[in-house]
């Protein structure tokens, strides 16, 4: 389009107006439930990686306590 906006030829029922903000709104709920998905495993990685620092230095640390 030439004019740079965007216009309808047909004015559009009622019915297919709200099918269409339905299907909108539930992509736009999936793609934020995939997006907190994404966010919780993300936090969950990392705090499994804290629990395994958090081991690895407490071994360390019995392991030093035994050599002295």
């Amino acid at each position: 389009n030439a004019n740079n906006y965007h216009y309808y030829t047909q004015p559009v029922d009622p019915q297919t107006l709200a099918e269409a903000a339905k299907q909108v709104r539930a992509v736009r709920q999936e793609k934020e439930r995939v997006e907190n998905r994404e966010v919780l495993q993300v936090q969950e990685d990392r705090n499994q990686a804290r629990s395994v620092d958090t081991a690895r230095r407490q071994e360390t640390k019995r392991t030093n306590i035994e050599l002295e």
